[in-house]
């Protein structure tokens, strides 16, 4: 899943790359790649409101999804009883279900915070990767609505945070990766590779990049050994 954690460096990068050509997913081209430019950082960035009164819970709350799952969702569940719509609390909900190895109740939650909460960064890749596990590839483009510049999709921020921008590049390019567009799986590689070597993502798309290698090379094997069609 696509998780938000706290990172207390203090840099900000450019973003590195851009996709050089429009993938081919049946949208318009123009709706899906914009040479738009941005910041990344790794300052905390109050996009997201959460409610004053609650905030500095929900700042440690993550923290605890990762340490004592188990203990902290009857909490989560509390706080959403409370308040229905904050998206970062269904986000740090699914995320203590999936450390638990809960399945059926990470989906249920993904679901239901892309139902009430669509524009939600985060909860628009949960729900992107659960329509890739179950090869649901064509949701993905509607997910992201036809956008894969996450500046694009928020034309309005003009920086974000390392977080965001790896998992939309870890989404993007494992929905490029799965429906064989590999030079533009390529693309966000090269930009996860440079951004965050020894990230997830990074590591699964060069698995990706690897097997699509080996099966290559075993084909154009197969290939030269085949014998000479004779005629007549």
């Amino acid at each position: 899943m696509a998780k938000y954690k706290k990172n207390k460096k203090k840099r900000d990068h450019k973003k590195s790359k851009r996709l050089r050509r429009p993938p081919k997913t049946g949208i318009k081209e123009e709706s899906i790649v914009e040479m738009l430019e941005y910041k990344i950082t790794d300052e905390p960035i109050d996009i997201w409101d959460v409610p004053e009164e609650i905030a500095a819970e929900v700042e440690d709350i993550y923290n605890q999804t990762q340490t004592d799952p188990e203990n902290v969702i009857p909490r989560l569940q509390e706080l959403l009883d409370i308040y229905p719509n904050v998206p970062q609390l269904y986000n740090y909900l699914s995320v203590a279900y999936s450390q638990l190895g809960k399945k059926e109740e990470t989906e249920k939650i993904v679901k239901k915070n892309y139902k009430i909460n669509p524009t939600y960064l985060f909860a628009k890749l949960n729900y992107a990767e659960i329509c890739m596990q179950k090869d649901n590839l064509d949701r993905v483009p509607e997910i992201l609505e036809g956008k894969f510049d996450i500046k694009a999709l928020y034309p309005h921020r003009d920086t974000f945070h390392i977080t965001e921008v790896v998992g939309f590049w870890g989404v993007a390019g494992r929905y490029f990766a799965a429906i064989g567009e590999t030079d533009t799986a390529k693309l966000f590689y090269n930009n996860l590779k440079e951004l965050v070597p020894d990230h997830p993502y990074t590591k699964q798309l060069k698995q990706y990049f690897l097997i699509s290698s080996v099966k290559n090379t075993f084909n154009n094997m197969i290939f030269k050994k085949k014998p000479p069609r004779q005629i007549g």
